[in-house]
């Protein structure tokens, strides 16, 4: 198998792993070269390990060639003796942030398939150059400190590990590797579709790219946003736990001298975290700064 720096690939699963009893995990596989690469590489990985490998792939039909699209996925994957299973997203006709609403039903779908056969860990493919459209995309809809920060190499869904290992592989990286080891991936149309924002943005950093290299500045912009965001974080559960009293029924308690004696900042921050702590919600995105203020 042709390296994309694989020992790296592999010292981060191993960290992933080692406080962690895994016997099987999931891969998410729209059949883009991204997630098939990733496909690879961790069938790979559990053959040594021996591990239980699951591909998912949800037809989300949007699109006519949906389901044909899921059906060669599926048949390639068998051909590669790497366990598959498709989802199928059913739903009304959906006429605006198609995108948005297709992401939250395919992770919903996903977890929920996870939970139901003992999988903690589903892996999705995310690389350097989706964290790039990500950052930008939230800067044009002007997000914050938190926003600009990005994806996270781990996170979690309902309990559900979400790992994303490519984030440091560009896709210039992945391109190579998948044609170097003659593997097969299925391009996906509406990855140029102009309707999208995410295409726009993808077209938008391609134009900059020579004389800015805008995808590397703005990876390193999200990671000075995360020291950011982190310490914000580390501050608000240290003030929660001296300040907060938690009532019987649940609500949660806090002197206004304290509260108001913040900056608004923390005050805006602070209110974002009790909501979510008395919904226990912390999976959930950050509530949106109009609905606080």
């Amino acid at each position: 198998m042709v390296a994309l720096d694989l020992i790296n690939f592999k010292q981060n699963l191993a960290i992933i792993f080692a406080s962690n009893k895994v016997k099987k995990i999931a891969v998410a596989v729209s059949g883009g070269v991204d997630s098939m690469c990733l496909t690879m590489l961790l069938k790979e990985y559990c053959k040594q390990k021996s591990l239980t490998l699951t591909a998912i792939t949800v037809d989300h039909k949007l699109r006519n060639e949906s389901t044909l699209e899921a059906k060669n996925v599926a048949k390639y994957l068998e051909s590669q003796q790497v366990d598959h299973v498709t989802l199928t997203w059913h739903h009304n006709d959906i006429k605006s942030n198609i995108q948005n609403n297709a992401r939250d039903a395919r992770y919903q779908l996903m977890v929920s398939y996870c939970k139901a056969n003992g999988i903690k860990d589903l892996f999705v493919a995310h690389t350097f150059d989706d964290q790039a459209e990500t950052i930008m995309l939230r800067i044009l809809r002007g997000s914050g400190v938190d926003g600009i920060s990005g994806m996270e190499c781990h996170t979690q869904i309902a309990d559900v590990n979400i790992i994303r290992p490519l984030l440091k592989f560009t896709k210039s990286e992945i391109l190579h590797f998948m044609k170097a080891n003659n593997f097969v991936w299925f391009e996906d149309a509406s990855n140029r579709n102009l309707r999208f924002d995410r295409v726009k943005v993808r077209n938008l950093i391609a134009e900059f790219q020579k004389d800015f290299q805008l995808t590397k500045r703005l990876n390193l912009l999200s990671e000075n946003a995360k020291r950011a965001r982190n310490f914000f974080d580390e501050y608000i559960e240290n003030f929660f736990k001296k300040n907060c009293e938690i009532g019987n029924l649940g609500f949660v308690l806090i002197a206004k001298s304290k509260f108001f004696s913040e900056h608004e900042e923390i005050r805006f921050r602070l209110i974002n975290y009790l909501i979510k702590y008395v919904k226990n919600e912390f999976d959930n995105y950050p509530i949106r700064l109009e609905k606080i203020e």
